[in-house]
């Protein structure tokens, strides 16, 4: 339960809106809130689940950092279905940072926030200095076209 979805709908010649795809996490458990932010850039979308639990990039379900968070981009292929074409992670995913409360993209570049990161500045480890300071993750040429 509440897993979380992302829906993406298109309007045709006649103004008629028509759901086109339903999206869901490639590693979808309970309460990770999936589509609790999202955006869209052409055949790019981005879809922020703040409550995910896995502490890495390899999308594994190690629960071991409970709301770390994750981002999500999908991209429209040819034939027009929706395909996830990679798992975002904070490079130092810490329990309840939040990482996906916000995620913007634009081409192959994705914006993915994280309420409560623990960092002081953009160089150092996490620490309780800071603690909920939150942070902006850029990601660079996701599989740019």
């Amino acid at each position: 339960s509440e897993s979380g979805a992302a829906y993406i709908f298109e309007r045709s010649p006649a103004g008629v809106w028509n759901q086109v795809a339903y999206l869901k996490a490639s590693n979808a458990e309970s309460r990770e809130f999936f589509g609790a932010s999202v955006d869209i850039s052409g055949a790019r979308a981005v879809v922020g689940a703040a409550r995910e639990n896995s502490c890495t990039g390899a999308g594994e379900q190690d629960n071991a950092c409970l709301s770390s968070g994750a981002a999500y981009v999908f991209e429209r292929n040819a034939n027009g279905s929706w395909d996830q074409i990679a798992f975002l992670k904070s490079s130092d995913a810490q329990v309840g940072d939040l990482f996906g409360d916000a995620v913007g993209i634009a081409g192959a570049r994705v914006l993915v926030g994280a309420q409560s990161e623990d960092r002081c500045t953009t160089t150092e480890a996490p620490n309780m200095a800071c603690q909920d300071a939150g942070g902006v993750h850029l990601f660079d040429d996701i599989l740019a076209p």
